[in-house]
């Protein structure tokens, strides 16, 4: 603050701070823990009807203060072009994601990007009638992070009205 020059302070190049001294790519303090090595997604059971949907940052948008300075977020859905076929809907077409948390009007992004039974959304985006989609989770953490599971929201969709 008062101008001066810091120098930071770097470690060696070979030296990590995990047990082993080296890159970890399975933790082994997980492991001591009795806790997999690996964070994963549980498998997540569907009703026929139903979707897992969801949403990461995108390039530009890693946080909402960022719409201030490239407009608002892509209000939009990928959709699985099957699941699409199944459900009537179309590129463009205007979809209702909900559950019984909440409901979020967005475009559907007909493509190959997203298997079977998952839809995704960029985050944080809030729907065309207003909706945050944060309506739409539960109210339970993370196992990791302790955050809101966005990884377990499950919805239906359908084509909006209109």
């Amino acid at each position: 603050m008062a101008g001066e020059v810091l120098e930071l302070q770097l470690r060696e190049r070979r030296e990590y701070q995990t047990p082993s001294g080296k890159i970890e790519f399975v933790s082994s303090r997980a492991r001591e823990m009795g806790a997999r090595g690996i964070p994963c997604q549980p498998e997540l059971e569907a009703e026929r009807d139903e979707f897992t949907l969801l949403n990461s940052s995108i390039p530009k948008y890693t946080h909402s203060q960022f719409t201030d300075v490239y407009g608002p977020i892509p209000q939009i859905v990928w959709v699985n072009d099957e699941d699409a076929q199944a459900v009537k809907i179309q590129e463009g077409d205007e979809v209702v994601l909900y559950n019984e948390r909440g409901k979020v009007v967005v475009k559907a992004m007909v493509n190959k990007k997203v298997k079977r039974g998952v839809l995704w959304a960029p985050r944080p985006l809030t729907g065309i009638g207003g909706n945050p989609l944060n309506v739409l989770a539960p109210c339970v953490s993370r196992q990791i992070g302790g955050g809101p599971a966005f990884s377990h929201i499950k919805v239906r969709m359908k084509k909006a009205a209109g």
